[in-house]
């Protein structure tokens, strides 16, 4: 029987698969190199195995060594043998499990977890993979039931909390989330957990109590580079822009590598009106992170609205290549494409998105299938916040298709209409690129 151990690859798992802000990029590049830093070097690894081939825990830890460098293949292979060699302890399961959520197979990840949990039912670690699993298949009932057991049979393992309140963030639940995370920061009052903790209040609104517990984190860790990341997209966002770029430019300082830093740079760049140091930030992101999703949106937007509608498709093609249900994608496809006079096909481009729930009408508007006033009536049924970000939504993209037919001063009129609402968005950096030509 292998020791019962937290695996590294834990803390890992956590860090890479229960964030979703725009910092995230950053925050998972952050853990898999410190994951590899505090691996021992392959050469060690190999010595280990062989000098005791039927040790189960030296093919775990050269495993979960391959999985951090990319390596998936040569890790099952160690998972699988230590699973034959230790088939009746948890951890190579978990293990393996973890390999296969990582690589996109829930089906057998969940297999994996559940033998975990059939061996070692209150082993925490087993039960919050597993209900992450559930959650990633939407399966939240179960989700929830292994996270509250994983707390309650390890009431002082800070993880099993943590888990549970980035379950509870992802479902908008902010009160539970920040009372697990808050209990995560009393067991382990790490730069991890006030960081969670931050997000979550700054998904709750609450940008001030975000702040303070990033101040807390960055005091904990001071040289945690996305922990600057992260607070400078909030100061960003609150228009403190000389904060943001210091905290910025001290992350790319700290850690060239993550390229999330450059896309936020790029971000309060942009809403700085500085297009070229904007661009050269979404460049090197990519650079960094040839597919992630937010760089390219964030470059498509400003290449569209500086005039290059054919490299701005070219970054719409690529997210949506990557996310095709995402209608958002399609939208600035569809605009970007009508700009560079090469409009793509209707049928094709909405093939994956559910065209029953919204922003279906602004598609079915930005293909000339309806009308805003026809997009504005189907916002009526929406509760109150959720209809004035609708109604945001439908006057700023009705403002991107008047400038796309040349209609600039009702495109002005829409974009006014939608920044009235929603001052901190894409409408308002229109409104002012437009005023400051005209």
């Amino acid at each position: 029987m292998l020791p019962l151990r937290p695996l590294q690859l834990f803390a890992v798992f956590l860090t890479l698969n229960l964030c979703h802000l725009s910092a995230c990029g950053a925050i998972a590049q952050e853990a898999e190199s410190e994951h590899r830093a505090a691996a021992p070097a392959f050469s060690d690894l190999n010595d280990a195995v062989k000098r005791a081939p039927q040790s189960a825990q030296a093919r775990i830890h050269r495993g979960e060594a391959y999985l951090s460098v990319g390596d998936s293949e040569q890790a099952f292979v160690d998972f699988d043998e230590a699973i034959r060699l230790e088939p009746n302890d948890a951890y190579p399961w978990i293990a393996r499990g973890y390999a296969f959520f990582q690589t996109g197979d829930m089906d057998n990840a969940l297999k994996d977890f559940d033998q975990a949990v059939r061996l070692e039912p209150r082993l925490a670690v087993a039960l919050t993979f597993r209900g992450r699993v559930f959650e990633n298949k939407s399966d939240f009932l179960r989700a929830i039931a292994d996270f509250d057991e994983a707390a309650r049979v390890a009431p002082g393992d800070p993880y099993a909390f943590s888990a549970r309140g980035a379950y509870y963030q992802h479902r908008q639940d902010y009160g539970r989330a920040i009372a697990d995370f808050s209990e995560a920061i009393r067991l382990k009052p790490s730069a991890l957990n006030y960081a969670s903790r931050g997000r979550t209040y700054l998904e709750a609104g609450d940008a001030d109590r975000a702040l303070a517990d990033l101040d807390t984190a960055i005091k904990v860790a001071p040289l945690r580079a996305t922990t600057y990341v992260e607070r400078g997209g909030i100061y960003g966002m609150t228009g403190n822009t000389d904060k943001a770029l210091a905290d910025l430019d001290t992350a790319i300082r700290l850690d060239p590598r993550l390229a999330g830093a450059y896309r936020i740079r790029g971000d309060v760049h942009e809403r700085n009106g500085e297009t070229s140091l904007a661009l050269a930030d979404y460049d090197d992101a990519l650079r960094l992170e040839p597919d992630d999703r937010h760089s390219l949106d964030s470059r498509g937007f400003l290449r569209l609205s500086t005039g290059n509608a054919s490299a701005a498709a070219q970054d719409f093609t690529r997210a949506h290549d990557l996310m095709q249900n995402n209608a958002y994608y399609v939208i600035w496809l569809q605009l970007a494409a009508r700009r560079a006079g090469v409009p793509v096909e209707f049928s094709s481009a909405t093939a994956k998105l559910d065209m029953s729930t919204w922003p279906a009408p602004i598609v079915n508007m930005v293909f000339g299938k309806t009308t805003l006033d026809a997009v504005l009536v189907s916002v009526g049924n929406a509760a109150d916040a959720e209809k004035k970000r609708r109604l945001c939504e439908a006057h700023f993209y009705a403002g991107e298709l008047a400038l796309t037919d040349g209609r600039t001063d009702e495109a002005l009129r829409l974009f006014q209409l939608s920044a009235n609402d929603c001052p901190k968005t894409r409408a308002a950096f229109e409104l002012k690129r437009l005023n400051v030509k005209q």
